[in-house]
């Protein structure tokens, strides 16, 4: 057959089946002659053959490799279990395996070129398939029936001995043949018993394999260190369901001590977690460790007596003894900048220390506080007052002094750690237990108050050395709203574009500071301060001012500075109300004079002129708006 080069796939198959049956009968132990190299080299060859000439049969012997093993498995390796029971039964299965395995061995060296076809399209290759095969046939029907099996002959192993020991052996000959019996049996296979990834101690959690659990731990537990490899598999992988595996402590493991430690070791954790804090140098929680102290406080919640009020009491003074012993003492010692930094940093560790803490005690909230039939608070809750009543009200008032006297540097351009005030700024809004009443009353009504005294004596100082337009230029707000102010560029005039540009900056660093570390919710109030601090406290000074109030701009034709009064004013309705009143008022007066100078049949004409020239001021400088459509 090896010589042919194109054959068809009738003729190709009859030839490997040959090869495949006997295959099958030296596995199973019929008197048959093993391959020689020339047979194997033919099956090869054959299969080669069908792969690489046309037409190419290798996908049709890829299905004809499944097929061989599926059959193969069902027609002779299920039959001989299932005629089979107890260490029968796993006497077989194991015989079964091992040659399961040769059988995919060597088809898949006959099938080689099979394998190469595969590997092209991203098909399952063929000692993938022919695993999956046992695992599908067998594998699922068995598996629970061999775990039972194990279990089982270790257990009758174990009474066997006993009741030996009990008719002719010697009392004293019991501990030591036990200790044999269960080395051989448990402790020498305990790390492939215990891992199987489909039928070992991790499957039974997975599966909730209680009873199963129960026996493991009862054949172990005799077992000097036996419990370990349970112990450390179980801590393994509890993880992400904790709750459901702290039953299994108590239902399966009988709350053996390996499983459970003292309130000592709670101490220990939360001194551990207090080291990390500092900064001292200590290793970080580890499962083991993190299992062990979840576990404890489980338990001292759920046995006779129920510790869960005093866990709670201890979780509060164990936060507030760090927080005056170790925490208050840092910051009084600081002062200014250093004493902020401390404080975001304690405020930091603070939430660390509640979070951890909380991992630890999770039990408590769930077991006792959310069961409590008078509300109380939740451990978060627990935490994050303590730090409220023994730090921040402690330390608000101060922190505020300072952070305000940072604010003013900055206003007079000295830079500062805007990072370290939103730092700060956030333990405001954070301490307000998701309201904004700490920050809005301990630092926003403060830092409000000191923003309109500031601003205050600007304006002061302003008015002072400026007349009406020249103040309007430098309490210019660059509002996008409403446009940027357009001015002429007159020489009575040049000196006023310094004054623009640095009132402008000035405001521009007012909304930065807002946004870089102010709450957002306070922009309008500081805008609200600065308008009413640089235009409507004195509105009245300038804009009715002889010389340079609004009249004299109207009189001398100023549209620029008019358009300038009412970008600023037009935020303030009530402020332009005022300024539409003196409108009003300059025309009144300007055609009052015309009706008395001029005639009866010139007066009409005048008054259209002078209605059409204020129109112009209406559109141009006021922007149609309708107060002044009014007048």
């Amino acid at each position: 057959m090896a010589q042919h080069t194109e054959i068809t796939f009738e003729e190709g198959w009859l030839y490997i089946q040959k090869g495949v049956t006997k295959l099958i009968k030296i596995i199973e132990g019929d008197p048959e002659p093993p391959f020689d190299a020339e047979q194997y080299v033919n099956l090869y060859t054959t299969v080669y053959n069908m792969c690489n000439h046309p037409p190419g049969y290798s996908k049709q012997l890829y299905e004809k490799y499944r097929e061989v093993i599926e059959d193969y498995t069902i027609q002779t390796v299920l039959p001989s279990l299932r005629e089979k029971h107890d260490e029968n039964m796993l006497r077989e299965l194991v015989k079964r395996w091992d040659n399961h395995k040769i059988l995919v061995r060597w088809l898949s060296r006959f099938f080689l070129d099979v394998d190469c076809y595969l590997a092209r399209r991203g098909i399952p290759r063929l000692r993938e398939v022919g695993l999956t095969c046992f695992h599908e046939l067998v594998y699922r029907e068995v598996h629970s029936i061999a775990k039972e099996a194990v279990l089982e002959l270790a257990e009758e192993s174990l009474i066997m001995e006993r009741e030996r020991v009990t008719h002719y052996l010697h009392s004293t000959t019991e501990p030591k043949l036990l200790e044999k019996v269960q080395n051989e049996l448990l402790v020498v296979v305990a790390k492939q018993l215990l891992e199987k990834e489909h039928s070992g101690f991790r499957a039974m959690l997975r599966d909730d394999k209680k009873n199963d659990l129960s026996r493991m731990y009862g054949l172990y537990h005799p077992i000097p260190q036996g419990l370990e490899p349970l112990a450390n598999l179980f801590k393994q992988v509890v993880n992400e369901l904790q709750e459901k595996y702290i039953d299994y402590v108590t239902e399966c493991f009988q709350n053996n001590t390996i499983f459970h430690k003292g309130w000592s070791n709670i101490q220990k954790g939360i001194i551990k977690l207090i080291r990390i804090l500092e900064g001292e140098p200590e290793p970080p929680f580890d499962y083991d460790e993190y299992m062990n102290l979840y576990t404890i406080i489980y338990d001292m919640c759920n046995q006779r007596s129920d510790y869960s009020q005093q866990l709670y009491d201890k979780y509060r003074k164990v936060i507030e003894d760090y927080t005056i012993q170790t925490v208050l003492p840092s910051l009084r010692e600081k002062h200014d900048k250093d004493m902020l930094r401390e404080l975001v940093k304690r405020w930091n560790n603070h939430k660390n220390m509640v979070k951890r803490l909380g991992m630890f005690f999770c039990y408590i909230d769930r077991h006792f506080v959310h069961r409590s039939k008078i509300p109380i608070p939740t451990l978060d809750e627990v935490g994050l007052s303590c730090f409220l009543d023994l730090v921040y009200h402690e330390m608000q008032s101060t922190v505020t002094k300072v952070v305000l006297a940072l604010i003013h540097k900055e206003r007079e351009g000295e830079q500062i750690d805007r990072a370290l005030v939103k730092n700060v700024l956030d333990i405001y809004v954070e301490n307000g237990m998701g309201t904004m009443e700490k920050y809005e009353e301990d630092f926003e009504s403060f830092m409000l108050e000191d923003t309109a005294s500031y601003y205050s004596r600007k304006a002061s100082r302003w008015i002072e050395e400026d007349s009406c337009p020249d103040y309007m230029i430098k309490a210019c707000l660059r509002d996008y709203d409403y446009g940027i102010i357009r001015f002429q560029k007159k020489c009575v005039y040049i000196n006023v574009i310094n004054f623009v540009l640095q009132v402008e900056e000035s405001l521009k660093r007012e909304r930065e500071r807002v946004t870089n570390y102010l709450h957002s919710s306070t922009e309008p109030k500081v805008v609200e301060k600065i308008q009413n601090e640089l235009l409507v406290m004195v509105a009245k000074n300038r804009l009715e001012n002889e010389h340079s109030g609004c009249c004299a701009l109207l009189r001398d034709d100023k549209k620029n500075d008019l358009c300038r009064i009412y970008s600023l004013y037009h935020p303030i309705p009530q402020r332009l109300g005022r300024v539409a009143d003196l409108f009003k008022k300059h025309i009144t007066e300007e055609g009052s004079a015309l009706i008395k100078q001029a005639d009866d049949a010139t007066t009409n004409q005048l008054l259209i002129e002078l209605h059409n020239k204020y129109m112009v001021y209406v559109t141009e400088c006021f922007q149609n708006h309708t107060l002044f459509h009014k007048v």
